[in-house]
Formats: structure tokens, C-alpha cells, sequence
């Protein structure tokens, strides 16, 4: 049995689809704070967050608030944007920056 045979079946095609976009979401907050030569901890006190909670999100430990997305952006110098979920067509999994959330919408960070 293949990987991705367990995965559909634990997973619908949309969980799979939030859950990777997620993980892309995550991976550019990891890259904009190692971009900024800043720390768990030095973003967290920009961001008005305790290191742990950055620790968490950065882990997918947790899934954030929208509010600590916003204050996890500006630290790095970049705005939180919801966009209509009919921009993109194809490839929506392979995305950079982009999180889709329950109501159709897409969540990015943006410079």
C-alpha cells in the first residue's frame, strides 16, 4: 500500500489541501525570520508573542489565530491578505504563501 492510498483515506481531498498549504504558510514565516537573521525569541519580542508560542506555530504544533499571523507578519515586515479562492485554478498545492482556510478564501503573506 502506498503512502498516499493511507493518506486518502484518513484525509479528504480538501484536508490534504489545508494541510499542505499550511505547511507552506509555516515554511515562509521560517524563511522570512532566517531571511531577517532573527531567532525564535527576537521574533517573538517584535511581535509582542512569547518564543514558545512561535515555537508552536512554527512546529504546526498550533494552529494560529488569525491575530497572531498579523503580528507574526508585521515583525517581518510583511501584511497578512485574503484573497478570493478563484484566482487560482491549478497547482493551489504547490503555492508558496498561501493558506486556505474553511470559507473558500485564501490566507498569504505578502510584502
Amino acid at each position: 500500500m502506498e503512502w498516499s492510498d493511507v493518506e486518502s483515506s484518513l484525509f479528504s481531498k480538501d484536508e490534504l489541501e489545508l494541510i499542505d498549504q499550511r505547511a507552506d504558510l509555516v515554511a515562509s514565516v521560517i524563511k522570512e525570520r532566517l531571511k531577517c537573521n532573527l531567532t525564535q525569541q527576537a521574533l517573538a519580542d517584535k511581535a509582542g508573542l512569547k518564543q514558545s508560542a512561535v515555537a508552536r506555530f512554527e512546529s504546526s504544533g498550533a494552529i494560529p489565530r488569525i491575530d497572531t499571523l498579523c503580528k507574526l507578519a508585521k515583525a517581518l515586515g510583511l501584511k497578512v491578505k485574503l484573497e478570493s479562492i478563484s484566482i487560482w485554478v491549478t497547482h493551489c498545492k504547490n503555492a508558496k504563501n498561501k493558506l486556505t482556510n474553511l470559507s473558500g478564501n485564501k490566507i498569504r503573506f505578502a510584502n
